[in-house]
Parts: structure tokens; sequence; C-alpha cells
């Protein structure tokens, strides 16, 4: 069978891969792997995981991120969000090593669910303010928990309180060769800046000048020593209902932040690159290389920070992804292991600090005072409990409260276009209609808005019961009304029932979409609503009210005149 030109054109273009594709996809990925490992290795030092927990990681997230997740310019790895929760589980929530890693297999299953019904979308629905106050808080714990570390002292307090508190001493007691290669890599990223960034990234340049200052000259500087590599082998959990219900708290946490790091990241890349990343898929990709990372004591993660510095490089495939992945693998079984043993702990502090640096937006920090209350509330107080609690109470406190502010300052808007006015007997039953009193009123017409949310469900039903009340019939309408949550679609059927009640069953719904109907339908509220009281437009609407009208004028005539 002949396909069609276009479609032709189209799947040749699907499959094409060029050899300027394969250089710039091997160049990134070398380029990124210079970076994503000495990254990963630190991530793995605070995690408490150790450095080949986070290369075991790298490898697996690395495999599966790229064949299952089909990665274009991301590159899969230990991510700094996840590694702080995973600093959390350990100290929190789990009793073990073991128990921490049967957690991230229970995260990397919720991944996979995430991405097979197709909800990644919805977690980018996740607020601004929200984001900026959770990475600020991360940044600031990364900085403040690595301030030891990076003048060669022992980390007492993972707290930053802590951190803070035992920072004269930290100073009092600096090693000062740890302390110059400290100094030397924070000078490395600071002046390789601006066109020098084109040939290196400023992160690769500080673990290149803080090794080789260790190697050549601090040689008394603390350095990561000898590590135990090799390819890694499985260590099945054990796993039971009780601990799985112990740990789906920080499982749930842990998936949620590397499906949100998924998305910023696709975003990002997709800027860069301007080809679409498949979302859903990396989602599942990511949370089989989770698994697969549990399975063999890795350290779980999801976007490296290395994914910028392959974009930009010209990295556009899986293989790029896959360059790095096979770095992480020649580290593990070669020579290269030596070179890591010789870096010292001060470049993994430092690199840290960079990277906490870094996560925080100090563009909006520094406008947040000409911000809205609202934004600059959540991002305060997330990064707050992010520093001072704990990341999961950050996270669902800050949630809570930005959905809240959100639905406060949308809800006047909504309510603002709300229509709700007598109709003149009149207009209903015609202008040539005899009345008994031309200014009568015994029709009321609700006009709802373009959108009902839940922000101002509760005022909107206030509203409208009140004047439905001095109406004889009322005509609902919904004709320009395209969308209403769940919760303003009870505050709807509350307000047909409450019409009902009174005795009031001459209304009429006019106007509503065929979506809107069915969630009434779904709660039941069209129950009580005869068929003919549904209708299309507002002339029917009338017609259909006319007789109701006429009826109970009427009525009223027959009632004077005894």
């Amino acid at each position: 069978m002949q396909l069609p030109k276009a479609l032709n054109r189209k799947l040749h273009a699907s499959f094409e891969y060029r050899w300027a594709d394969l250089k710039g996809d091997l160049f990134a990925g070398l380029v990124s792997s210079a970076l994503a490992i000495p990254t990963a290795l630190s991530f793995g030092q605070l995690s408490g995981l150790g450095p080949v927990a986070a290369l075991h990681g790298a490898l697996a997230l690395g495999v599966f991120g790229a064949l299952a997740g089909s990665t274009r310019a991301i590159i899969s790895g230990p991510n700094p969000h996840v590694t702080i929760i995973i600093v959390l589980a350990v100290s929190k929530y789990t009793h073990s090593i073991g128990e921490a890693l049967a957690a991230a297999i229970l995260a990397g299953v919720i991944q996979i669910l995430f991405g097979l019904l197709r909800i990644g979308r919805y977690i980018a629905y996740v607020p601004v303010s929200l984001l900026v106050g959770f990475f600020t808080g991360v940044g600031i714990l990364l900085i403040t928990t690595q301030a030891a570390p990076a003048m060669g002292v022992a980390n007492v307090s993972g707290s930053p309180a802590g951190a803070m508190m035992a920072l004269p001493s930290t100073i009092q007691n600096a090693k000062p060769h740890a302390a110059i290669i400290t100094a030397i890599c924070l000078a490395a990223v600071i002046l390789w800046r601006g066109p020098l960034q084109r040939f290196a990234p400023g992160q690769l340049i500080l673990v290149m000048a803080g090794t080789l200052a260790g190697i050549f000259w601090l040689t008394e500087a603390p350095a990561v020593g000898p590590i135990d590599v090799g390819i890694p082998t499985l260590q099945w959990p054990q796993l039971s209902m009780e601990f799985l219900l112990h740990t789906i708290q920080p499982a749930f946490m842990i998936a949620m932040l590397s499906s949100m790091t998924i998305m910023i990241a696709s975003i990002m890349t997709e800027t860069i690159t301007g080809r679409q990343e498949q979302t859903n898929r990396l989602l599942v990709g990511h949370g089989i290389g989770n698994i697969a990372a549990g399975l063999v004591g890795g350290l779980p993660g999801s976007v490296s920070p290395a994914t910028p510095v392959n974009a930009y490089s010209g990295g556009r495939t899986v293989v790029s992804n896959l360059t790095v992945t096979a770095m992480v693998l020649l580290t593990l079984v070669t020579g290269l292991s030596a070179l890591i043993e010789l870096i010292p702990e001060a470049v993994m502090a430092s690199l840290l600090i960079v990277v906490g640096v870094s996560l925080i937006n100090w563009r909006l920090i520094r406008r947040l005072h000409k911000t809205t209350v609202a934004f600059a509330l959540v991002t305060i107080l997330t990064a707050f409990l992010v520093v001072f609690v704990d990341v999961i109470t950050a996270l669902i406190v800050g949630f809570i409260i930005g959905m809240l502010v959100n639905s406060r300052n949308l809800e006047p808007f909504e309510v603002s276009k709300l229509v709700s006015v007598p109709l003149l007997d009149s207009e209903v039953l015609g202008r040539d209609a005899e009345v008994d009193d031309p200014f009568g009123a015994s029709t009321g017409l609700v006009r709802f808005p373009e959108q009902v949310s839940v922000a101002s469900a509760r005022e909107i039903g206030r509203i409208v019961s009140r004047d439905v009340g001095a109406h004889r019939t009322v005509i609902f309408d919904l004709a320009l009304t395209e969308y209403i949550d769940d919760t303003a679609a009870v505050m709807l059927g509350n307000l047909i029932n409450t019409v009902a009640s009174r005795g009031q069953r001459d209304f009429v719904i006019t106007g509503m979409r065929e979506d809107i109907a069915q969630k009434l339908k779904s709660f039941g509220f069209l129950d009580r609503v005869p068929p003919d009281h549904l209708v299309h437009d507002m002339t029917a609407a009338k017609r259909a009210v006319k007789p109701m009208l006429e009826a109970d004028l009427a009525n009223n005539r027959a009632a004077g005149s005894t």
C-alpha cells in the first residue's frame, strides 16, 4: 500500500538521524557527564547513601529514562529535590538504608501510575509561588548544611538552624586547606562568566580547579577516599503492608517532586531545542528507573542538573543521555573511579552550594516586595517550612494556602459577571398582553458567568438564593457558562432543589452545555427537573415560562375577584 506523501515525509523526518546529530549528541553527552558524575557524587554524599549509590542510581535512571522515557535533551540522574526527600526519609520515616531504598521503589510505582493515567500535565498546575518558595527553601538547605563540609569540618547537625548556630565553631575548627579549596571553587564559578561558558559550564571548571588544587597543592584537605565500585547487583527488599503504609508519604513526595522536576525541565528544554518532550512517557521511564535504582541500592532521582548543559551543548536525542550513562558505567568498571577517590570533599560541598544558589530564583526574590501579598506570603511561608520544619509539610501547607489565596482572588472576578435581575411580565407575556401591573415582575432571570468555580460558588449561591425567593418563576441562564467545577455543580443543584422545595416548580434552565448537564446528572440534581424545562435559548425559555406565568396571573385575578 502506498502511503500518502505528507505522511511518508513525516515518518522519514521522525526516524532520520544524521551524522551531525550523532556528533552533537556525543559532544553534549561527554560535556554533560563531566558535570553529571561529580554532581551525582555530591548528592550521594548528602543523602547518606554514599557516592557509589549515586552512581548506581545514575546508571539505572540513565538507561530507563532514555530507553523507556525516550528523553530528548533531558539527562536522567540524581536530583537535589529528590535527594532532600531521601535525607528526610532516612532520618524520619525509615529505620534503615534498605527501607529508604524500598520507599524509592514504591515512589517509582507511583510515578509510573502518574504517567499511565496521563496526569503529568496536572502537576504543572502547581502554583508558581509554591515552586519558588520550595526551590528557595531547598537552596537554603543545601547552602547551610554544606558550610561545615566546605570547611573540612564534620557536619554535626543536618538542620539549617543547627548549622547556623554551629557556624562560629565551624569557622574556628576549619581546616585551612579545605577552606582554600572552597574559596578556589567558588571563585572559579564567579569568574567563569559570559563568553567563557560557551567552552565549558562553570560547575565543571569548579570541579576541575578544586580537584587539581587538592591533588597538587592543598593535599591535607579530606578527600572522598576509597569507594567500592563495580556493577550493581539486585537487592530485593523485604516489603510488608505495615511498611508500605508507613512509607507511602515519603514515597509519594519522591514521585511528586521527581515528576514536577520532569515537567519543569521539559518546558525548559523545549524552549531551547524546539522539540517537544513526551512528558507522560518521561514519567513512566523515570518511574521504572527509580524502581531499578532502589533494587540495585542506588539513589533515586529525576532530571540531572546537567540537563541545561546538555541542551545548550547540542544534545537532542536519547543518545546524549545514553552517552552520560556510558560514562557512569566506565567510571564503575574502570580506573576512572580512582579519580573520584582523589576529589576533595570540599569540592563536593562547593558544588552543592553552587547548586543551592542556582535553585533560588533571585530575580523574583529581589522583587518579592513588589509582588502581590498572596504571592509573597506563599513563597515565604513555603521556604520557611522547608528550612525549619520539613519538605513534606512545606509542600502540603504551601499548596493549600496557595489554592485558598488564588480562590480568594478569583472570587470577585467571577461574582462580578453574575446577572440576577427581574423580568417584567410584559417581557415574558409579550408587549401586547394585558397585565394588571405594567411594572410587575414575577419572573427572575439568573445569568451565570462564563466560569463558576469553588472560588465563587458559595457567594454566587448566597446571592442567587436570596434573589430567587422574590419571584414566582425563575429562568436559570447558562448560555455563557463554559465551565463549572464540582463545587459549583453542587451549588447549582442546591439552588434547583431550593426553588423546587419552596413550591416554585415553575423554573426553566436554558443554554446548558452537554458536559455541564452530564455533571449535574451524575450528582442527581436534574432528577427533579422535567425534560420540557430544559431549553436551548432565551426565546424558548420565555415561551416555556409564559403558560406558567399566565396561569399564575389568572389565579391571582380569580382570587382577587372573590
